[in-house]
């Protein structure tokens, strides 16, 4: 009996102290507010994002249009999208991903080569909707060789980018534990408490991302909404004889272990084949990345320059194989 006394005494004492030790390390390493849990927090400690890039005259995020650009020894290609086409985030313009690539393709040109110029027509809170107007108010000025709408997954949705737009999901599912005993005096327990919340708010959002493409009729209506837009973008780039093509941009979520939004890329992929439309996506450079470490802040999914230059460099073998042809 007393060594089996002894024995379980000692067991509790090694899970005591190793929880002591853990609890320990957890106050000295682990931060609680630094997560998506603690919007309100992020926001005021990282400030918003309150830079205001100049516009040309047209109202877009690049320099006026000079004649150097329609001498027969340049292609002008045409970038349509949202905020992550526009740089929302990117003080210096020549971080976007359009310029990188613009670079790319003109570094180191063979005598005689032909340049090439990337219009950014990017906006934030766009959707091919408004690619299709901005399209027409460019044909005239510009005249593309070729146009590229960068498709952000959250473009044929209703769903909001930035993270502060879930804060009251976010609130409901931190409710669940925030008032628990271990949640409110051990860092173990908030450690424990913010992965599982974290974990709800990725299934919500996976879940709302995926039925806005493969859902009800009701869930997918913005999506066949904007599919109408993309064909008409098709369609002037036809009539114009303009090379078109869809390029997907991803969401910058969960892209460390098991990227969930295959599907509704799939889906994607099948409307532009389905159509003949030539389409690229860009996720296979971003998978393996942490990322939010690709946020331009802890509450906001927009790509940083790092995220950027992923994409541009994704994109420009693609682009270039085609400029070659």
């Amino acid at each position: 009996m007393k060594k089996i006394f002894f024995t379980f005494v000692m067991f509790i004492s090694s899970i005591c102290i190793s929880g002591f030790l853990a609890e320990s390390l957890m106050r000295l390493f682990y931060e609680p507010t630094a997560t998506i849990l603690n919007l309100d927090e992020m926001a005021s400690r990282f400030g918003k994002y309150v830079y205001m890039p100049p516009k040309n005259k047209l109202g877009f995020r690049e320099t006026e249009l000079n004649n150097n650009f329609f001498q027969d020894n340049y292609r002008r290609i045409l970038f349509l999208g949202d905020s992550f086409t526009y740089g929302h985030g990117i003080k210096r313009g020549e971080d976007r991903f359009s310029d990188i690539i613009e670079n790319q393709l003109n570094q180191n040109l063979p005598k005689n080569s032909l340049k090439s110029h990337i219009y950014n027509a990017g906006k934030n809170g766009t959707e091919p909707k408004d690619w299709v107007q901005y399209l027409k108010k460019l044909l005239p000025i510009y005249n593309p060789q070729y146009v590229f709408a960068i498709f952000f997954l959250r473009d044929g949705t209703n769903i909001c980018t930035s993270l502060l737009c879930h804060k009251h999901k976010i609130k409901n599912l931190k409710a669940k534990y925030e008032n628990t005993f271990w949640y409110k005096y051990t860092y173990i327990g908030k450690f424990i408490g913010n992965k599982l919340v974290e974990k709800g708010f990725a299934d919500y959002y996976m879940k709302k991302m995926t039925n806005s493409y493969l859902g009800t009729e009701i869930e997918k209506k913005p999506w066949i909404e904007q599919q109408k837009y993309l064909l008409e973008i098709m369609n002037i780039s036809k009539n114009r004889k303009i090379e078109f093509h869809l390029v997907i941009f991803p969401l910058l979520f969960g892209l460390e272990s098991h990227y969930q939004f295959h599907n509704v890329e799939k889906e994607i992929s099948h409307f532009a084949k389905e159509n003949s439309i030539p389409i690229f996506s860009l996720t296979k450079g971003f998978i393996g990345h942490k990322s939010k470490a690709l946020w331009v802040s802890p509450s906001d999914q927009h790509p940083n320059e790092k995220g950027h230059l992923i994409a541009a460099n994704t994109l420009y073998p693609y682009l270039k194989e085609i400029l070659n042809h």
